[in-house]
């Protein structure tokens, strides 16, 4: 009987570890995913901030 409440208790215990090891993965995963958002956010604003200060600089210069 004690041997089965042994083996229960690894079992058990490996189980854990094996959900604890999915879910360090998975929240991993998803702040990878989101830090890549974010980063391409960055981009694309500063894409479109270089645009219009090109506008903004030949506007400018085209009037006396």
């Amino acid at each position: 009987m004690m041997y089965m409440n042994t083996l229960k208790q690894t079992f058990l215990k490996d189980i854990l570890q094996e959900h604890d090891a999915f879910e360090n993965l998975m929240t991993r995963g998803i702040l990878q995913f989101a830090l890549r958002i974010a980063f391409r956010c960055v981009l694309h604003r500063c894409e479109n901030q270089d645009i219009q200060d090109r506008k903004s600089t030949r506007l400018n210069s085209s009037h006396p």
